[in-house]
This record gives C-alpha cells, structure tokens and sequence, in this order.
C-alpha cells in the first residue's frame, strides 16, 4: 500500500512494514490511480526522480466442490512486482500506465485466472501477478502463472492432481506457493 504522510512518501507492505520512499530534502511526489501521462520540462529545478511502479494482482483461480475425496483446490493469485529506481529526466512527455487487475476464474469451473497488468512509467516497468493455478483434475492440473509474483499452484486432496506455483520477476517479487502436499512453490 502506498501511503503519504506530511511531505513524505511510505510503502507498506504486506507484513506491517513501512518503507520511506521520499527523496531526502525538499521533494513533492504523485501517486497515479489510473493511466496518464508526466510531463517534465528542461529548465525545472527536478533533476531526477524516484519512481515506484507495482503491478496488479493476478486473478485466483476457481476450484470444483465433489465428494471430499475430489475436491480441487484454485490456487491464489500473485501479487504484482514492485520496482523502485531513481531515474534523470530528459524533457518530454512521460507515459505512465496502472496496471489492471487480474479476473479470478469461474466459479466451479475449475478455470485458472488471469495475470495482472504490468504497471509502466517511461522504461520502467513493473510485472503484473500471476494467475492462480485451476483446481483441475490429475490429469490436467494447473501450476501457478508466472509474473511480478507468481501465482499459487492448484490444490487437490492428496498429491494427485497439485501443481506448482508460478516463478515471480526477479528483484521485483516472489514465487507463488505450490500445491496441496509439499509441491515446489515457484523462484522468486
């Protein structure tokens, strides 16, 4: 969650922790809530920026209700990747893109997810989440989709029928979990 407070720029993350990601000194900073664009023209006293970009969340995916022995598990999906640089501004028109999120699966259809857009600001680019894993069957089971961080793999009661998690963007997020009963969780 990106948060300000006074002058200052925070992120907080999923475990409570808070990280400052103002500028030390006088700095102003814009958060974007939708796509737009930044402009930056020669002769501003800015002479560079700090960009924090984090793409969407992927969409979870759906599982199937059966008989206890068959139920099929939809695996969650990954949280988009978060990319913090400092960049020097050339003049020009900037576009800056908010990533939409990722759409959860059908209900009881066993269906995967799909993955979050990638959140964009110039060059700099944050992947999307990856889709959670469909709660398929043995013979088609469904791993996690890779992305900024990648998606659960699918569940299923017993081993037969789990897949792993997808991988997640280097330096930008983590590996998905895997499936029911100690299946690999994806690279982060």
């Amino acid at each position: 969650t990106l948060y300000a407070s006074g002058s200052s720029l925070f992120f907080k993350n999923s475990s409570g922790i808070n990280y400052d990601l103002s500028i030390v000194g006088s700095s102003s900073f814009t958060i974007y809530t939708s796509s737009g664009t930044y402009t930056y023209n020669t002769g501003s006293s800015i002479q560079y920026i700090k960009v924090v970009c984090v793409g969407a969340g992927g969409g979870g995916a759906s599982g199937r209700l059966g008989a206890v022995s068959s139920a099929r598990f939809g695996g969650g999906g990954g949280a988009g990747g978060m990319l913090a640089a400092t960049t020097t501004l050339t003049s020009g028109t900037y576009i800056v893109t908010v990533g939409g999120p990722g759409t959860g699966g059908a209900a009881g259809t066993n269906a995967i997810g799909t993955v979050g857009g990638n959140s964009i600001f110039g060059t700099i680019t944050a992947t999307g989440g990856g889709y959670g894993g469909g709660g398929n069957d043995a013979a088609n089971s469904s791993a996690g989709g890779n992305g900024g961080s990648g998606g659960g793999g699918n569940g299923a009661n017993g081993s037969s029928g789990s897949a792993a998690g997808g991988s997640g963007t280097a330096n930008t997020g983590g590996g998905g979990g895997g499936g029911y009963d100690g299946l690999t969780g994806g690279d982060g």
